[in-house]
């Protein structure tokens, strides 16, 4: 078998391999949305609030007020979704390194490998 087709088997395989080991695969970069509010999200924030924040002192009562209420002012909230386009450019990021140094390895290694091994015989 040809070298060049060993190290290219070799590089796709580490190349599906290193987002797996670096652990980027699982990893879903998430982007914020603004999304307004609709009428049933309005009032499940108002019982929500009203549940949280009727128990606390006037001091924590700021607090849980704002996190109620600046939805509510505003008329929507940040919404976190999952960005596949950046978690797609990040196992690109990995997995392309990975296969150019494995592939640049096994076509270098074996050649000098060789050439090293008969040295002592000559």
């Amino acid at each position: 078998m040809k070298l060049w087709k060993i190290a290219i088997s070799l590089g796709i395989v580490g190349a599906l391999a290193a987002p797996v080991i670096l652990g980027t695969w699982e990893v879903m970069p998430a982007k914020e949305v603004w999304v307004p509010l609709t009428e049933e999200r309005r009032q499940e924030i108002e019982s929500n609030r009203k549940a949280t924040c009727k128990d606390v002192s006037e001091r924590e009562r700021f607090n849980c007020e704002y996190w109620f209420i600046e939805p509510l002012r505003k008329g929507g909230e940040y919404v976190s979704r999952p960005d596949l386009l950046k978690y797609l450019a990040i196992n690109l990021a990995v997995a392309l390194p990975v296969f150019v140094g494995i592939f640049g390895l096994a076509m270098v290694i074996p050649p000098i490998a060789l050439r090293y091994w008969r040295w002592p015989r000559t």
